[in-house]
């Protein structure tokens, strides 16, 4: 794998971004706009027998105050948002993809096999639509190391690292009595609350929990989703519940184990989860001093986590008779996390998701523990026309911890107590089933050791764009 730089350009920017939004998305503009005369070409789904085939192609463009360059291998293609974009230092411009959306393709199954009794199972992988490459953010990393901040392109760690099947990847029983019991590679139960809880949706362009996966992940990005893992879901009435474990292994983010819990219930308009989760010897990939190929350096840490989310739904009506309302939700959540050294470290030859391999490993990042807070809230309101609004808040912060043993509290920047805002407001069209164009704008900003060493501490970026779903 060799270093590469951006290849794509814009050809302007903050005013092309916003005369586009408010032509495509004005509700006086929708009417006449070209695409609301787009016929849906695509069936409803498509099915045989019990296996159906889907998947989302999102692309965008943006102008950011404080950027990055494009990325191929990196599934957005940019950072949206400071966090994770130390080299952000002025206005970038250009294409980007999977802003609302991860890019990608998959098969559902649910075969009924008789007496209440089901196969299910669920396969699917991320690309990047620009570059026509599967999504790698292990590879962003590889390709920039070596690189000075100011000539890296956009690069993060993620739990997509170039897998043939980068999702998920599980298969199992189920039944409508006994629960749900699958194995293989699933997402973790707090990925599955950021998607249902998030207002934004899980969006990498506008918000933190979409994009900065250590809320999904419990800590460490990577473990968004758990490879070998084995989960039982059940649902009694308005209840349900779930177990998790997750067999450590070479070539994935967890080397030990992980176990997760999961409660929650909806009543009327209501719905809440909560999430407890132990993950242990976890990789936190980043990048080396000097380049190698396919090669990272990594943290190693134990993370435990908890978390609550929620929503309310108000159904609004103004619909014809029988005809479906608006609705107006509201969202919030707030996630406690530690990080602490290893009580297994690792040492030697190791290889993380993408077998990648760690070719310098730190066992010893935390002589403190490190201690993140997270707290989200928002609102969304849908029209049956197809118009929707959201607009989401989240504040992120971390104590100050000791590096080592001869350390003190805040003796490198990056070990300070730090605090991360985002707010952003999205406008979504629905053209029909298939088709909707978006526009939205983000501000963000830090302080402390969460943008220590970083070349700017905000960022202001508008995105518009298209998704297809099938």
């Amino acid at each position: 794998m060799t270093k590469r730089k951006a290849r794509l350009r814009g050809a302007s920017g903050l005013f092309a971004c916003a005369a586009t939004a408010l032509v495509m998305l004005s509700p006086a503009g929708a009417a006449d706009f070209w695409i609301d005369t787009i016929k849906d070409p695509l069936p409803e789904k498509l099915s045989w027998k019990g296996i159906t085939v889907y998947g989302v192609i999102d692309v965008n463009y943006t102008w950011q105050s404080k950027g990055q360059p494009f990325d191929d291998d990196l599934y957005p293609g940019t950072i949206y948002g400071l966090l994770g974009a130390p080299g952000a230092h002025k206005a970038y411009w250009g294409f980007a993809q999977s802003g609302l959306s991860q890019s990608s393709v998959g098969v559902k199954i649910e075969e009924p096999l008789g007496e209440g009794w089901s196969v299910v199972g669920k396969f699917d992988t991320g690309f990047n639509p620009l570059s026509l490459e599967l999504s790698d953010a292990c590879a962003s990393l590889s390709n920039n190391s070596g690189t000075s901040l100011r000539q890296q392109t956009a690069n993060v760690d993620g739990s997509r690292c170039g897998q043939a099947i980068n999702g998920s990847a599980f298969a199992g029983i189920s039944n409508a009595n006994y629960g749900t019991l699958t194995f293989g590679r699933q997402n973790a139960f707090n990925l599955d609350s950021v998607i249902a809880y998030d207002p934004m949706g899980a969006s990498y362009a506008f918000s933190f929990i979409g994009m900065v996966g250590v809320t999904a992940g419990m800590g460490s990005t990577e473990a968004a989703r758990w490879d070998n893992s084995i989960r039982y879901t059940y649902n009694f009435g308005a209840f349900h519940a779930g177990a998790m474990y997750a067999f450590g292994a070479e070539d994935t983010a967890i080397h030990a184990d992980a176990y997760g819990l999961n409660v929650g219930g909806k009543w009327q308009g209501l719905s809440v989860d909560a999430v407890f989760a132990q993950e242990n010897s976890v990789v936190n990939a980043g990048r080396l001093a000097t380049y190698q190929k396919n090669a990272l350096a990594a943290t190693i840490t134990d993370n435990t986590s908890a978390s609550i989310m929620g929503k309310y739904t108000f159904n609004l009506g103004g619909g014809l008779k029988d005809a479906p309302g608006d609705k107006l939700t509201v969202y919030g959540g707030y996630q406690y996390t530690v990080l602490s050294n290893p009580d297994d470290p690792l040492s030697g030859s190791h290889t993380t998701i993408g077998g990648y391999r760690l070719a310098s490993i730190n066992n010893q990042a935390y002589q403190t523990d490190r201690i993140l807070n997270l707290v989200f809230a928002g609102a969304k309101y849908e029209m049956p026309s197809g118009w929707s609004f959201a607009a989401g808040w989240y504040h992120f912060n971390q104590n100050s911890w000791l590096t080592g043993v001869n350390s003190t509290k805040c003796s490198t920047g990056a070990n300070c107590s730090g605090d991360y805002d985002q707010v952003s407001f999205m406008v979504d069209y629905a053209v029909n089933k298939h088709l909707d164009v978006y526009s939205g704008i983000g501000y963000t900003a830090g302080s402390g050791g969460l943008v220590a060493g970083y070349l700017s501490d905000e960022d202001t970026y508008v995105v518009t764009g298209m998704r297809l779903k099938f």
